[in-house]
């Protein structure tokens, strides 16, 4: 498996220098049908000259890694992007190449090729099902990267005297269809996460410098020999010496509410993590979903232990 992947790089390094491309909105698409031979992959009626004019067709597990290096199978809302700048399947086919006898709803000939508007060309490359090759020349169908279910992938489709760029939901082994890759030059919209609210540390509580306490000297007592001797006076030993501080009573509550609005931006935090780990599901992401689900478990846990941390020095201490 590893030394067919190593040469299916191969081959797509090879086609990716190959493919014109064509910046449409803020998007760069492959100006062509892809042609990069993928074990499996046909030609239309398996006639090789035919990849030649309409591209390979693939299935929809080939199409997936089919596209080079520096480019990827566009997933439906990419196509919807460009389906919503363009507005008409018109805009998107090539100015060639479509069924010029191809009849309208009034069995009256049409020519059905397109004004190529953006340079996308879009090919009637037709389609491969259970059925056999079909629809060359009428219509064209790519792969999306959107899985449906186990069994079906969406493809979109573009064919006949319709202005319309549709999609359908396909059989994922059975149904062969052409490939357009999306560039990889367009990154997402980054995703904003507030930062949480910085912890602010209480200030130093001000404890009053005690008061120097002066034992004052016994005054002195001249003796006179007519004198009993003066009865020595002993300097008293129930003076206080300890020192004074003041109350604080209000550092408890600003270090408590420091502690608890800390807790609660870490806990915000973890909540803004905890959508992006949805949100990297639903883009199939599943490094950005673990990197996600780790800062919102550090967010919870460190949110959890300063509000516990807060009302803990409210009420006990």
């Amino acid at each position: 498996m590893k030394k067919a992947v190593v040469i299916l790089a191969m081959f797509c390094a090879a086609g990716f220098a190959q493919n014109k491309t064509v910046t449409i909105g803020q998007q760069t698409w492959m100006a062509e049908n892809l042609n990069i031979e993928v074990p499996g992959s046909k030609c239309y009626n398996d006639n090789s000259q035919n990849c030649g004019a309409f591209g390979k067709l693939y299935s929809w597990d080939m199409a997936k890694i089919a596209c080079p290096a520096g480019s990827h199978l566009p997933s439906d809302a990419e196509w919807r992007e460009l389906i919503a700048l363009s507005g008409t399947s018109w805009k998107l086919r090539a100015k060639t190449g479509w069924n010029p006898a191809k009849l309208d709803d009034n069995n009256v000939s049409r020519n059905i090729n397109g004004t190529d508007d953006y340079g996308f060309a879009a090919i009637p490359a037709g389609v491969f099902t259970q059925n056999g090759f079909s629809r060359a020349l009428d219509f064209g169908y790519w792969y999306t990267s959107t899985e449906i279910n186990a069994e079906t992938a969406r493809v979109y489709y573009i064919g006949g005297s319709s202005d319309a760029v549709s999609s359908q939901d396909v059989s994922k082994q059975s149904v062969y269809a052409s490939v357009r890759c999306l560039i990889d030059n367009t990154p997402p919209a980054p995703v904003v996460v507030a930062p949480p609210a910085p912890v602010v540390a209480p200030p130093a509580p001000v404890v009053a410098s005690a008061p120097e306490i002066v034992v004052p000297e016994p005054a002195a007592t001249q003796w006179q020999p007519s004198q009993s001797a003066p009865e020595q006076q002993s300097i008293p030993t129930n003076i206080a010496t300890g020192s004074e501080s003041s109350s604080g009573g209000w550092v408890k509550p600003v270090v408590s509410i420091g502690l608890a609005v800390a807790g609660l931006g870490a806990i915000a935090y973890g909540v803004l993590q905890d959508k992006e780990v949805a949100n990297a599901i639903d883009r199939r992401s599943l490094s950005d979903a673990e990197d996600a689900e780790k800062k919102r478990n550090i967010g919870y846990i460190a949110g959890g232990v300063l509000l516990a941390s807060g009302i803990t020095i409210f009420f006990v201490f």
